[in-house]
């Protein structure tokens, strides 16, 4: 049951099952084939989505030496989330997400899982903390992996 698992999921963790059961009504399940591109950075972040089976792979797309390269960052797995994106303006994806085998994903519109932040503080008070504990989380792995990318990209003497 998808109540069970939303329980289980980090970034609902504080919450009552009274609001886990609020939150289940408005999930949608969505299934994708290996690499297909479940969202792309820089486009308008409307949707929250949670892995329930498989894999994603966030990846960043940077030019080195004017060749563009694809950066993975980060893997998500069962009960992971992204497209925090979409509760923080600009409201852009920052990474572009693909399938890692066959992956089903549930998703939340972001404007539904706002109303429901609106009217209960105490939904949307543990969810911000727990988005902004997670994404914090995200940049200091990230802030590792471009330290590692950026010291062997380096020439020494």
């Amino acid at each position: 049951m998808v109540v069970d698992f939303l329980s289980e999921v980090r970034i609902f963790k504080g919450l009552k099952k009274n609001e886990i059961n609020e939150i289940a009504e408005i999930y949608q399940k969505i299934d994708y084939l290996d690499g297909a591109q479940i969202l792309k950075a820089g486009a308008d972040a409307t949707t929250l989505f949670i892995v329930s089976t498989g894999e994603v792979k966030l990846k960043f797309t940077i030019a080195l030496i004017n060749e563009p390269i694809d950066l993975t960052i980060d893997i998500m797995k069962k009960g992971d989330f992204f497209g925090w994106s979409s509760f923080a303006e600009p409201y852009k994806y920052t990474a572009s997400a693909y399938a890692v085998g066959d992956t089903e994903l549930i998703q939340f519109r972001a404007d539904e899982m706002k109303i429901l932040c609106e009217a209960s503080d105490h939904i949307g008070h543990i969810l911000m903390n727990n988005i902004t504990t997670i994404v914090s989380e995200r940049f200091y792995r990230l802030e590792g992996l471009l330290k590692h990318v950026i010291q062997t990209g380096v020439e020494k003497p």
